[in-house]
């Protein structure tokens, strides 16, 4: 699919403690995500552990050739706090003692380790674990129960060779056409979608409601920023994990934030615009896509290459 300026990732974002703005600089082309393995421990209580997704803040998979390269947890909340970077370039390479949930238990796999110390006598441990040894074994990541780090070497492994790779979105199947368009008023709209690939312009009214069905949707915000007119948009059933937010006319995002259960979206102008997603589940923007598009949508913006 094609891509504009994406949101890329969250924790390029420097966050105001305060206002909760987010001022965007240079954001990475590509996202790079891979899975980690993490235990938590209460003094010397082991209290959870299991397998996270991380995003790796770095341009070209090549560890330890860039300043500032590090990883943030995919689920950390950006809201008024810088989220925690982990897997710097301090972080040590060791041969691991890996247990799969099968029962097995393979010693000398390598990774790369990193810890932290909180408050109240909290600590992290955080794994990653090299992708193509654990294939040679025949497990992957999410076969992990337990990882334990060992003696201290010299790897020289990059971040490709802990898992991380490029993350996007499936394309939809089929390519959204200009027949999926649903289109809003100058008035308050009820949008309603089918269960297929929808996109949603809702138009001038200041208050649409709209709810996209059980398909992949697109919905299209930003067009009425600025227009003198407070626009508060409400999207009903915002699925993360299939459902994508279009940003046109280079609109930026001034806050985000969790407001009684609902994930709200302001943006900024004069107008203060709102998108609402209603009863979500969602906590920050890294947990859903977002297209921004310096020009007028265009239904080639959203067809696959």
């Amino acid at each position: 699919m094609k891509r504009f300026t994406k949101v890329l990732p969250i924790s390029s974002i420097i966050l105001g403690v305060s206002s909760m703005a987010l001022v965007t600089p240079a954001l990475a082309e590509t996202e790079f995500r891979a899975p980690f393995f993490s235990k938590s421990f209460l003094g010397q209580e082991l209290r959870a552990s299991g397998i996270s997704e991380g995003i790796l803040l770095d341009d070209d998979l090549i560890r330890g050739n860039n300043a500032g390269e590090a990883v943030i947890q995919l689920s950390t909340n950006p809201i008024n706090t810088n989220p925690f970077q982990f897997f710097q370039a301090d972080s040590s390479e060791r041969l691991m003692t890996v247990t799969f949930e099968d029962g097995s238990v393979v010693e000398g796999i390598s990774g790369l380790f990193d810890s932290a110390f909180f408050n109240f006598g909290t600590s992290v441990q955080y794994f990653l674990v090299s992708k193509e040894e654990l294939a040679a074994l025949g497990y992957n990541h999410s076969e992990i129960v337990d990882v334990v780090p060992g003696e201290i070497v010299e790897l020289s492994l990059n971040w490709s060779d802990y898992g991380f790779s490029e993350f996007q979105l499936p394309p939809p199947d089929p390519a959204p056409t200009e027949d999926d368009i649903i289109f809003g008023t100058d008035a308050n709209d009820r949008l309603v979608g089918t269960d297929g690939v929808d996109i949603f312009l809702s138009g001038g009214g200041s208050r649409d409601r709209m709810t996209g069905g059980e398909g992949g949707d697109f919905f299209v915000v930003g067009a009425e920023v600025d227009d003198g007119i407070k626009n508060r948009d409400v999207i009903l059933d915002f699925e993360p994990s299939r459902d994508v937010l279009v940003i046109e006319r280079n609109a930026r995002m001034r806050s985000v934030r969790v407001r009684n259960g609902n994930f709200v979206i302001q943006f900024q102008g004069s107008d203060r615009d709102t998108v609402v997603f209603r009863n979500s589940t969602i906590i920050n923007a890294t947990q859903f896509e977002i297209i921004f598009i310096n020009g007028e949508f265009d239904i080639l913006d959203i067809q696959p290459d």
